[in-house]
């Protein structure tokens, strides 16, 4: 999110089990603190059990997207633990080839 809020003149982003706010583990600041600063669209992917991130972040998120009027999308991948996608890849397959396709599709939409 921090290179989608630069001068990169990004077409997209796509943010796999962001935490959203709260200290982050580098010095740049939360993604709920730069959300203003977002220039183009946005698709964020979270699993539903996560448990770095619960529920009421992700509905956080949501909505402050909604209200800068970001062009956005949030997928709940309920039950599912974080790095469902990369290191647990193999347990969740059906899950994680969803969200591969999600990513090429919102890739291709915002390439176009």
């Amino acid at each position: 999110l921090a290179a989608t809020c630069s001068e990169l003149d990004l077409a997209g982003s796509v943010a796999f089990y962001a935490q959203t706010r709260g200290a982050a583990r580098s010095d740049l600041p939360a993604p709920d603190m730069l959300v203003d600063r977002l220039t183009c669209p946005m698709l964020s992917i979270f699993g539903g059990a996560d448990e770095f991130i619960d529920s009421d972040e992700i509905e956080a998120w949501q909505g402050t997207l909604t209200n800068e009027s970001v062009a956005h999308e949030v997928v709940v991948y309920r039950k599912l633990p974080h790095s469902f996608f990369d290191r647990r890849a193999g347990e969740f397959e059906t899950q994680s080839d969803d969200a591969a396709r999600r990513v090429v599709d919102f890739v291709s939409s915002v390439a176009a």
